[in-house]
């Protein structure tokens, strides 16, 4: 859904920010801003800075930065429309009515056709046809409480049963095909996409359905044990966790989360009152999930199979979350048990006493291994240790980095600084698209901004009778700094007046991080001269610098061709070039 300008301005003004963030971050005040300890990553003394009347927030520790609209989509994972429609809720505004939007309509109408669907299927958990499923879900310890809380459903052994009553209900069979709910045959007409399956919704984080995971009931020749919806407009399933609408709530007050790979192990725990459990959905976890994970707690416990699948599985997992900076331990499941089959047999209390047997990586990775390290030979045990070191390279907190290092040395009798070089050495080998996302080839480093640059942004979006003068002479490309590059285009492009709130929530994140410390910068008092005359004569020395920069880096191009002619002889072009080098000083 689309929101006039109007209608932002008006959710902003009456959103308090401080009340927003006070449930997440234990705020004080200290002059105009409040400081608390930062809800987007690890630090012991306050630098996260929020503003009332700016309506803004800034860590001075990690760089995150923005205002009400971009914490909501940052700290809870919600779309830009999801969080303004929240904070309209909060302050109760009224939502304008929908503006004409084709791709908005699509995506309301695959919503409908889909929460038509996972009604129907939930209504067939009562007729005879779902019999045999609730009997299964019964023998699983699965009550009907839970069943209705995580919306399950069954569909019948039918190759149109779902089909035939979407088309009653005028469903156009091309919606249904790009919902996933039904497929095309080779031969023309469509077929139920699930037939003869237990349904797990998945749901957004406002509990809406956007697929279904399947359990077969009838013989595996039929067709794979769990089937998840196709890739769809709103499904991904590489973006989904399952249960975390259910989850949401007590994983932000508790600030962990419990990682499970099964439907059964979240739906176990959480009717046993162990409510922060998620489960990938049906995929090996990704990094998109450990980003809505980093954005909701702060640690992370793997309950999963004690198998080397599940091993495996928990090792992969490891890697996504702490390149997100999340604190990581292992719980191991006992021989023949999951979370499900142990939560119904031992209890929740026995099962809560359990969790304090968790295990750091180190710990669980040399308690796992098979065969165990001992008894390797040497190059076994070299192999060994480099596949803990390959893991521990992806951790993005250095000291704990430094810390496991130090602990497996101390295990395994090797001398901690070989290890940092075997490390560096991996990280040397890896290819650039296997490392984390965030640190992949930048074209430049972004942590140290420019006074330039800083000052040029700072201007662009506070002094509207710059503005024009100021763009007329920057060139992007001029800039060295990508984020400044990005913000600069942004405000180039603006119509009219440039709005600081909505540059904030329409900038990419590090861009916006930058918009975010340039405004909550504290402006220096000048003497003499008012502010607006120190403006006007920073605007020209602004020019003046990137005129500076231009020239030496049209210099430094010139000198490295007239190189190239020379050693060709290329007399001519040589000379050329000499006359343009030297007509430049």
């Amino acid at each position: 859904m689309k929101f006039d300008d109007h209608f932002l301005e008006e959710v902003r003004a009456a959103t308090d920010i401080v009340e927003l963030i006070s449930p997440y971050v234990k705020l004080k005040k200290k002059g105009r801003n409040w400081f608390g300890l930062c809800p987007f990553h690890n630090e012991k003394t306050p630098s996260f800075s929020v503003n009332r009347e700016r309506g803004m927030y800034y860590c001075f520790g990690c760089g995150a930065g923005g205002n009400a609209i971009t914490f909501l989509t940052e700290r809870e994972g919600m779309t830009f429309p999801q969080a303004v429609e929240e904070l309209a809720r909060r302050a109760g505004i009224a939502l304008p009515k929908r503006a004409h939007d084709p791709g908005s309509g699509r995506s309301d109408r695959l919503r409908d056709a889909l929460e038509e669907a996972s009604r129907w299927f939930a209504s067939n958990l009562k007729d005879q046809a779902g019999r045999p499923a609730v009997s299964y879900l019964k023998e699983r310890g699965i009550t009907g409480i839970t069943a209705r809380t995580f919306r399950l459903g069954f569909a019948p052994d039918s190759w149109d049963g779902l089909l035939t009553h979407m088309r009653a209900r005028n469903y156009p069979e091309s919606l249904l095909s790009e919902a996933g709910l039904i497929k095309q045959r080779e031969a023309g007409g469509y077929y139920d996409t699930f037939r003869n399956r237990i349904i797990f919704p998945f749901m957004d984080r406002r509990n809406r359905v956007i697929g279904f995971g399947g359990r077969l009931m009838g013989d595996e020749e039929t067709g794979p044990k769990y089937l998840n919806s196709p890739e769809t407009p709103l499904y991904s399933k590489g973006k989904v966790l399952y249960g975390l609408p259910q989850a949401v709530q007590t994983m932000l007050k508790e600030e962990r989360a419990l990682l499970v790979e099964g439907y059964f192990d979240v739906m176990s725990l959480h009717q046993a009152g162990i409510e922060a459990v998620v489960a990938a959905s049906g995929t090996a976890f990704t990094n998109d999930q450990a980003l809505i994970l980093k954005r909701l707690v702060k640690k992370v416990l793997m309950l999963f199979d004690a198998d080397p699948a599940g091993t495996k599985a928990a090792l992969g997992s490891y890697a996504s979350l702490v390149a997100e900076g999340l604190e990581v331990a292992f719980l191991a499941m006992p021989p023949g048990e999951d979370p499900d089959t142990l939560i119904r047999s031992e209890g929740a209390e026995a099962f809560r006493a359990r969790q304090r047997q968790a295990r750091p990586i180190v710990l669980y990775y040399l308690e796992q291994l098979s065969p165990p390290l001992e008894e390797r030979d040497v190059n076994g045990r070299a192999e060994a240790a480099r596949g803990l070191l390959g893991l521990l390279r992806h951790d993005s907190d250095s000291l704990r980095r430094a810390m496991n290092l130090q602990q497996f040395a101390a295990r395994v009798g090797l001398d901690e600084t070989t290890l940092t070089r075997e490390m560096e050495k991996i990280e040397a080998r890896e290819s650039a698209w296997d490392r984390r996302p965030s640190e992949t080839a930048t074209a430049e480093p972004t942590a140290a901004p420019g006074r330039l640059e800083t000052e040029l942004i700072r201007l662009l979006v506070t002094r509207e009778d710059l503005r024009a003068e100021l763009l007329d002479g920057v060139v992007p490309e001029d800039l060295t700094d990508r984020r400044a590059r990005t913000l600069c285009e942004m405000i180039a492009a603006c119509a009219g007046p440039v709005d600081a709130n909505e540059l904030l929530e329409k900038a990419p994140g590090e861009a916006r991080d930058f918009l975010a410390s340039i405004l909550a910068a504290e402006q220096p008092e000048y003497s003499g001269a008012a502010p607006h005359d120190h403006d006007r004569a920073l605007a020209d020395e602004i020019s003046a610098g990137l005129e500076s920069r231009r020239l030496r880096t049209r210099r430094k191009t010139l000198k490295t061709a007239m190189e190239q002619a020379r050693q060709a002889g290329d007399e001519d072009t040589l000379a050329r070039l000499l006359k343009e080098y030297q007509e430049l000083r």
